[in-house]
């Protein structure tokens, strides 16, 4: 090549010299980048100059990384004890959104347990409202005239969780305080409010003879359970008395028992089929002299039609016929209802005591009211996505819900998704004071009674409990106070426990210690 003229070479010096530093610095910056990628657990903590500037963002989207590196030492302390085979995701931020104070695997989807309850509690507060009543109505298609009702009697049922078998017959009571001596139509069981489906899916099989796995339909007594009694006889060798707490007609006993002086080598079991037949096997010691099991009524729409028909014979109220089922028709007349308690009272069961019918009729119920329609365990959890996606911010796509009790082994929720849903609800002032009250308090009351009572004196810790005994699984999402950042949400989610009964609580109690200690 020839010589490259004079004032070339003057050019291409001036352009090295321009950018050659600057891309030196962005092959720096890029470096970094990377860097910081691979290792964003290690957060360093801002100066003051950094943090003021983050407090000066008036914004509810969390910072990106978290900003107490004490705290993160301590909180990855905590974990580094966990099993290798736990699965564990936690996080914890101001109840403002405006510092992410600690987050590990927090956009992982674990199954949630009991605190998938908060979705349908925030939700249904929200559309409902607290002083929403499910209501049992009594209705008419004809005249009462000289004590005769000249038409058909509907029982319309529409979910009431907190519906007993004494308030039904109380009900059935006032048809007499009308006057009515007689029925010259049919009397008719309504239970079309919800769908047919009473299970989930993802609901195992052998949880549906337990109380806490009753069937969800718009008939509802007593939370769908009953009570099966076994007594010894009073001979060795012959069959245990077997009664229950239901009326004679709605279930159907299989009984395999044996009394025996001892039961160490047969224990007692309690199955059931969808035929609402009860199987009992095993032996039964002299002493204890009686054995309770607390079982799911796999029929409850049997036990309110024996309950209807006994109540309107103690009434004295003839009709022909038996109670066959039916929607009421629209030209139907009230007679008498029955309202349940508000629903801010409902919820306050709902979360304190965790309970599973409560939470998945409340969830049928939204989908009723919301699409005007038979409520369903589909359409009640598209309300609830419709209700709280855009105010929450809440990406359902990111999380799988199938029920609303948390019961299904098929739900999949992220602490991320859950800290957003209770930040919603504090912020929200005609959610906020009902779910505060009803979230059980660490030490007081509800599934917390029993813990955290050595560090959490007073309201300090206001949270939802979720456990799967069985299956590894435990969650503890809440609030607390604190002393330097006032009120903060923490999420904590544990999948594959290998010992169930003492690693998740001694675990999460020690995450709600270091957070009160450290604010």
């Amino acid at each position: 090549m020839g010589k490259i003229p004079r004032i070339l070479h003057y050019v291409i010096i001036i352009l090295l010299t321009v950018w050659y530093p600057t891309f030196c610095l962005a092959e720096n910056h890029i470096h970094k980048k990377h860097t910081a990628h691979h290792h964003h657990t290690k957060a360093k903590k801002p100066n003051k100059k950094s943090k003021k500037t983050l407090h000066s963002q008036r914004t509810n989207q969390p910072v990106e990384e978290p900003i107490d590196t004490n705290l993160q030492r301590g909180m990855d302390h905590i974990l580094s004890k966990v099993s290798p085979h736990a699965h564990m995701g936690v996080i914890v931020e101001t109840v403002d959104g405006r510092e992410l104070l600690y987050q590990h695997n927090a956009d992982v989807l674990f199954t949630p347990a009991s605190v998938n309850k908060l979705f349908v509690a925030v939700a249904s507060l929200a559309y409902l409202k607290p002083d929403y009543h499910f209501e049992t109505r009594l209705l008419a298609t004809g005249q009462i005239n000289q004590g005769v009702l000249n038409g058909d009697l509907y029982v319309q049922f529409n979910g009431d969780p907190t519906l007993t078998d004494k308030q039904l017959i109380g009900l059935l009571n006032q048809l007499t305080q009308m006057g009515i001596k007689q029925i010259s139509g049919h009397v008719y069981l309504d239970n079309t409010a919800y769908g047919s489906a009473a299970y989930a899916p993802g609901w195992l099989l052998h949880d549906l003879i337990f109380g806490y796995a009753a069937p969800l339909n718009a008939v509802i007594l007593n939370e769908n359970r009953f009570a099966i009694i076994i007594s010894p006889s009073n001979q060795t060798g012959r069959s245990a008395n077997v009664t229950t707490s239901v009326p004679s007609g709605v279930v159907k006993i299989d009984n395999h028992t044996i009394t025996q002086t001892r039961s160490t080598s047969c224990p007692l079991s309690v199955y059931s089929d969808n035929e609402s037949i009860y199987h009992i096997t095993g032996c039964i010691a002299k002493i204890p002299s009686k054995q309770y099991f607390a079982v799911a009524l796999r029929d409850p729409v049997v036990y309110a039609k024996v309950l209807i028909a006994n109540g309107l014979k103690n009434e004295n109220i003839n009709f022909s016929g038996g109670i066959n089922i039916q929607r009421a028709p629209t030209s139907a007349v009230t007679l008498t209802l029955h309202q349940s308690p508000p629903l801010n009272l409902i919820v306050k069961t709902l979360l304190k005591e965790s309970d599973n019918l409560y939470t998945n009729s409340i969830l049928k119920q939204i989908g009723k009211v919301y699409y005007q329609t038979q409520g369903t365990w589909q359409n009640g959890l598209s309300a609830v996505k419709e209700i709280l996606s855009q105010p929450a911010a809440i990406d359902f796509n990111q999380i799988h819900l199938f029920d609303g009790s948390g019961l299904s082994r098929y739900d999949l929720v992220s602490p991320r998704q859950i800290a957003k849903l209770l930040r919603f609800a504090y912020r929200d002032p005609k959610i906020q004071p009902d779910l505060w009250q009803a979230l059980p308090i660490a030490g007081q009351d509800g599934t917390l009674r029993g813990r955290l009572s050595s560090i959490a004196k007073g309201d300090i810790i206001h949270a939802k409990t979720g456990t799967m005994k069985n299956s590894g699984v435990s969650a503890l999402a809440g609030y607390m106070k604190t002393r330097n950042h006032g009120l903060i949400v923490f999420v904590i989610m544990t999948n594959g426990l290998e010992d169930t009964r003492h690693v998740y609580k001694y675990t999460e109690d020690k995450i709600c210690k270091l957070l009160l200690n450290a604010y």
